[in-house]
């Protein structure tokens, strides 16, 4: 899985000033410590087994990304860091990579000059929750200075996870037990008929009220889905997710994403969406991304 997911300002927001730090939303729990940076403010929130945290001083900006996935691969987290720095404008000829321990577990590491020529920092890492039979990846971006904010919130990050399956599991134990949904269907309509209500369900699809989708399938590069109007990378990734939810059902029970890869084709850029669906086949759905890609 890619990451391309260059951050905006989240939800609400709270100032702090050099301390341990505890964020929590949904199934993560984030904890770090900036050191002696002054005054900031901190902004964290989850959306589809992703959450998104945001640093921000009055000079510099930290954002700390995870996001639920079905393996644990360091290629993955190597890729994770360098289409982020692509999608930032910069040349991975400029980069210089290294292995580091984050939240005791290994990393792959990123020092790359701006376009004013002080450094930024980028860091990828995966967890396996053999608990739970699941992984995670943490990606962290951040222009504080190393002295200055970096080093100590990646000496320092820790991010706790647990699946979301488990606490709506702890959530819903009674007396009786755990509910077990039962479900009454007719009989399974023919391909014809399902290709056609999967077809009327994305007709005029929107996204926030102007996030649009072309009616093409989407399932090659020539057919690819153009997603129009998206302000930034971010709304645009969530778009993405957002159609694959109308199209295929709920991520996590009717379809898992397997890996997300940026591809380039003569001047236009593309997301390849490599999914699994519940009754085991496997599907890549394409995205023209064009109009959005590197917006921030």
């Amino acid at each position: 899985m890619k990451i391309w997911l260059i951050l905006v300002l989240l939800l609400l927001g709270s100032i702090a000033s050099a301390e341990q730090e505890a964020l929590s939303t949904g199934q993560y729990d984030v904890t770090f410590d900036m050191g002696d940076v002054g005054l900031y403010t901190t902004n964290i929130t989850e959306k589809d087994s992703r959450f998104y945290a945001k640093i921000t001083s009055e000079n510099n900006s930290a954002v700390i990304i995870g996001y639920e996935t079905t393996a644990a691969d360091m290629n993955i987290a190597e890729e994770n860091v360098l289409d982020f720095l692509i999608q930032s404008g910069i040349n991975d000829t400029d980069v210089s990579l290294y292995k580091r321990t984050i939240d005791d577990q290994m990393a792959i590491f990123a020092v790359a000059p701006r376009a004013d020529g002080l450094p930024v920092f980028l860091a990828s890492y995966p967890e396996y929750m053999g608990a739970y039979g699941t992984a995670f990846y943490v990606v962290v971006f951040s222009n504080f200075p190393w002295e200055e904010g970096t080093r100590n919130l990646l000496d320092t990050l820790q991010v706790d996870y647990e699946p979301l399956d488990n606490i709506e599991f702890q959530d819903n134990i009674s007396d009786y037990g755990t509910p077990y949904p039962i479900t009454i269907s007719d009989e399974d309509e023919s391909s014809e008929e399902k290709e056609l209500l999967e077809s009327d369900s994305r007709e005029n699809l929107t996204y926030k009220g102007y996030i649009t989708f072309s009616n093409n399938n989407g399932e090659s590069i020539d057919d690819a889905i153009i997603i129009g109007n998206a302000k930034t990378d971010l709304e645009g990734i969530d778009a993405e997710y957002y159609y694959l939810e109308k199209r295929f059902g709920k991520r996590g029970t009717d379809w898992n994403l397997d890996q997300q890869s940026l591809v380039n084709e003569e001047g236009a850029n593309y997301d390849a969406m490599d999914i699994t669906l519940s009754d085991g086949s496997k599907q890549t759905i394409y995205f023209d991304i064009t109009d959005f890609f590197g917006k921030f």
